[in-house]
């Protein structure tokens, strides 16, 4: 299920739709137009009525006519195959609905990420699908110590607190940039990082706040430190909502995967219902929906 780091790096991606563009260009030379017109789009992408796919970030580039490509932006704290697997997936639907251009980026914390810097491979029978993802992880993603990048290109400077924000000189270079932004946004980019931080480097982040050494007579400092409880019970109320998104989505498997085997005529015991029902895992419930597709039994599908 995404988390409070997951879903504070994506409403950055969300928030700022050309630094996805202007990432891959860094790291894979891939220059696509960085224009005005790049949005958000639905990143609900279903390649048939029992098969739903949700993306993290769609965006499409150009006039809303006449698209000139799309981007999908997947966030993973832990990078997998399984993930880049499914991704792959999200593209392949992607260019099937629009027979546009497809990328993908993938930003991750996951220090482990080099070693799936490689063409992710399909095969089924004679088809065979291919992608080549940007990986934006730690290795490249830049350590910004002077608060003027952070001035400049505050989004990228909260990457790199998710990146390095376990030293020092990084969390002071974004405090200290932060102090030179206005009172609305300073406190925004402040929560984009502290969400996408590790836990070191939330400490971190935390520890120089409290300290002299920060120029907490800022207008930033003041708000930030005198609605500390507010932002906890907001945070709660915040990470509740997640949950309950998260637990009506797997409700809706459920309910589409029993839909699905009634349909075929497929018997199912309380026990194989109470099975699907405690499910809480979305790629479970792929596999069980694509058995339940071609198998005739219950125990073809959840053996």
């Amino acid at each position: 299920m995404p988390g409070p780091q997951h879903d504070a790096t994506n409403n950055l991606v969300r928030d700022h739709p050309h630094i996805a563009v202007r990432l891959m260009s860094m790291i894979s030379g891939i220059h696509l137009v960085d224009g005005s017109h790049i949005r958000v789009a639905d990143g609900e992408l279903n390649d048939r009525i029992s098969k739903v796919r949700q993306a993290d970030t769609v965006l499409i580039g150009g006039p809303p006519q006449d698209p000139w490509y799309t981007v999908i932006s997947e966030i993973e704290t832990k990078l997998s195959a399984q993930k880049l697997d499914q991704t792959l997936r999200y593209a392949a639907t992607l260019w099937l609905q629009l027979d546009k251009p497809v990328y993908v980026i993938v930003i991750t914390p996951d220090r482990r990420a080099g070693t799936f810097r490689r063409p992710v491979r399909v095969n089924a029978g004679k088809l065979t699908l291919t992608l080549d993802p940007c990986v934006y992880a730690p290795d490249n993603i830049p350590v910004l110590t002077d608060p003027r990048q952070v001035v400049a290109d505050p989004a990228l400077a909260a990457l790199s607190v998710m990146a390095h924000g376990d030293r020092k000189e990084v969390g002071e270079a974004f405090l200290t940039g932060l102090n030179d932004l206005d009172d609305d946004n300073a406190p925004r980019y402040y929560e984009y990082a502290h969400k996408m931080a590790s836990a070191p480097a939330r400490r971190v982040l935390e520890a120089l706040m409290s300290t002299s050494t920060w120029p907490v007579s800022s207008p930033f400092a003041r708000k930030h430190f005198g609605k500390g409880k507010e932002e906890g019970l907001a945070e709660g109320l915040a990470e509740g909502l997640a949950e309950g998104l998260a637990k009506g989505k797997t409700e809706g498997e459920a309910i589409l995967l029993l839909t699905l085997l009634e349909a075929r005529g497929i018997v199912v015991s309380d026990e194989i219902r109470a099975r699907i029902a405690s499910c809480t895992d979305l790629l479970q419930f792929d596999v069980w929906t694509r058995r339940a597709a071609v198998s005739t039994s219950a125990e073809d599908v959840f053996e």
